[in-house]
């Protein structure tokens, strides 16, 4: 590349290895391998006292995250006419 020309970026997803400097002029290649980690998952159904919800738990490596399924909380909120954030709230006190 010269000075002042502009630069090509070429971003390629590949499932294996190939050779990626035949066909090319280029002589700077930049190669990145990933890693990529999935948490387990499961969902769980619980019986409050204001209606039946989803809650779903990913859990790996350490980590753990639990939340309410959208569209049960949504249903909780628009029943009692408040916010999402105050329908968790709710059901977490329940």
């Amino acid at each position: 590349m010269r000075k002042k020309e502009a630069a090509a970026v070429l971003h390629v997803r590949m499932s294996h290895s190939r050779n990626m400097r035949t066909g090319t002029t280029t002589i700077d290649v930049r190669e990145n391998t990933f890693r990529r980690y999935v948490l387990d998952r499961r969902t769980e159904t619980l019986d409050t006292t204001y209606r039946t919800v989803r809650w779903k738990v990913s859990a790996g490596y350490g980590v753990k995250r639990e939340k309410y399924e959208y569209e049960d909380l949504r249903r909780v909120a628009e029943e009692r006419k408040i916010s999402l954030a105050e329908a968790e709230a709710l059901l977490g006190n329940a």
